[in-house]
């Protein structure tokens, strides 16, 4: 009985026996196969992410990375007047729900300064970055900048560079513009134009008896106060820096900037042009900008005393200083003159490298001194 049992049921014990070996052995085979692409994809992953890394890699003085990244340029040639095109639109750009409340705090905030008579922010006229194209010419491989901007104020970047970190939502800490809007952002690609409100343009100034000539910000100013910066650090105005057609003239904005930074005019005879070396941006403020320098037909005692009898924006900077222009003397004076806005470090950094020729012995020369870390120092808004 027991026999006749056993031999009905033997195939169907056998039968599951070998479905749940088969079961257990293709499962973990299935499963060791999924591990194995995941890991896949996690290193490609990774991969790409290292990548977009180095895509959009901060600049390194020595050891020190900076919150600056160098778009094109900044190999020590400097552009011709012609690789610089500009182009204006009179579409203003649409500020996002979160953008239109720091306004208007800032707004409030300008308003209560007045009213209590203390300092307030002029809302001037400014243009933001619309967009901009390199291009190069078959046979020369020259840069070519192409940039198109639109109206702005000075409000609007009150109400976005200096505060890109500060919590929008105060149930959301973890939210703020710079990670709801430019986490991973190619800095190649097209600017996020409501964040973009300011351009700038910074020059080293070079005398004519060899000094480079560098300016500490006045502890009043709204961007980066009491921080060293080379003496024309200015923000594109409309309408002093445009030209006929509405878009903004570089060297314009560069010739009013040496006026009213260090009482200089450029005439039109004037021997020396400034020279524009590179194109990048301020990750820290989101700010796209023009480096250079320039030449002046000016002694630094003459420099000095024509500032000392009264220049427009005098109040802008505390101090004016130099240092012999020699490599050891510059860095020298950058290691000794902390903290120092990214921007005149690296303008430094491009303008040493144009004149002396000398690419490795700039880098190694900066690598031998320590950088304090760049910090933001912005207005403050209330919530």
């Amino acid at each position: 009985m027991f026999g006749e049992i056993w031999a009905l049921l033997r195939p169907h014990i056998v039968g599951a026996l070998i479905g749940t070996i088969l079961t257990f052995v293709f499962e973990e085979a299935i499963k060791a196969f999924f591990r194995s692409t995941w890991r896949k994809i996690k290193r490609l992953a990774r991969i790409f992410v290292r990548k977009r890394t180095v895509f959009g890699e901060e600049f390194m003085l020595g050891k020190q990375k900076l919150p600056w990244i160098v778009i094109d340029g900044g190999h020590g040639e400097a552009y011709d007047p012609g690789d610089l095109e500009c182009r204006y639109v009179k579409e203003r750009v649409e500020l996002p729900e979160e953008v239109e409340k720091l306004r208007k705090i800032v707004e409030e905030e300008q308003r209560q300064a007045s009213a209590s008579h203390l300092r307030a922010a002029w809302n001037g006229s400014r243009y933001y970055l619309h967009s901009f194209v390199i291009d190069r010419e078959p046979g020369d491989e020259r840069s070519r900048l192409k940039f198109i901007f639109g109206p702005s104020d000075y409000y609007n970047f009150l109400a976005t560079s200096p505060v890109l970190d500060r919590p929008l939502n105060d149930a959301l800490p973890g939210v703020t513009l710079r990670s709801k809007y430019l986490k991973d952002l190619d800095p190649w690609s097209k600017p996020v134009s409501f964040l973009a409100h300011s351009f700038g343009i910074n020059l080293a100034v070079i005398t004519r008896d060899e000094y480079m000539v560098f300016a500490q910000r006045s502890p009043g100013t709204f961007s980066r106060p009491g921080y060293w910066n080379v003496p024309v650090n200015e923000g594109l105005q409309r309408p002093f820096d445009n030209d006929e057609t509405g878009a903004p003239d570089f060297f314009k904005a560069a010739a009013r900037g040496l006026y009213e930074e260090l009482g200089i005019s450029l005439g039109r005879d004037y021997k020396e042009k400034p020279k524009f070396l590179s194109f990048g941006l301020d990750t820290q403020f989101y700010q796209f900008g023009l480096l250079g320098f320039i030449r002046i037909q000016l002694t630094l005692d003459e420099l000095l005393a024509i500032r000392a009898s009264g220049v427009k924006d005098k109040w802008e900077a505390v101090k004016v200083d130099a240092a012999k222009m020699e490599l050891d003397k510059i860095v020298s004076f950058v290691r000794d003159h902390e903290p120092w806005a990214p921007s005149g470090l690296v303008c430094i950094f491009h303008t040493l490298i144009a004149i002396l020729g000398k690419p490795i012995a700039v880098h190694r020369a900066f690598e031998q001194i320590g950088v304090k870390k760049i910090t933001l120092e912005a207005p403050r808004l209330s919530a």
